[in-house]
């Protein structure tokens, strides 16, 4: 997904039945996410800035806070449902 600045994002949609938290996943370059993260006041999943669209899945994923502290991404497969 672009935006008008030109900065690409990744955005993927998880049915409930795949997960507990359905719904979309959001990973955007890192200086958006900086923006974000002050702006609303949350933490935000993000990818080094300079990615190339062929290089998303394979992108390490920080999480970034509204505090401007960049954090390990995480996924606690506890929480998710094995099929």
């Amino acid at each position: 997904m672009q935006r008008g600045d030109g900065e690409d994002s990744i955005r993927s949609h998880h049915p409930l039945r795949e997960r507990p938290t359905a719904g979309p996943d959001i990973v955007h370059p890192k200086a958006r996410a900086f923006r974000l993260a002050a702006t609303f006041n949350l933490p935000i999943v993000a990818m080094p800035t300079e990615t190339k669209q062929e290089d998303f899945v394979t992108a390490p994923l920080v999480v970034v806070t509204p505090e401007k502290i960049e954090k390990p991404f995480a996924l606690d497969l506890k929480s998710v449902p094995l099929k």
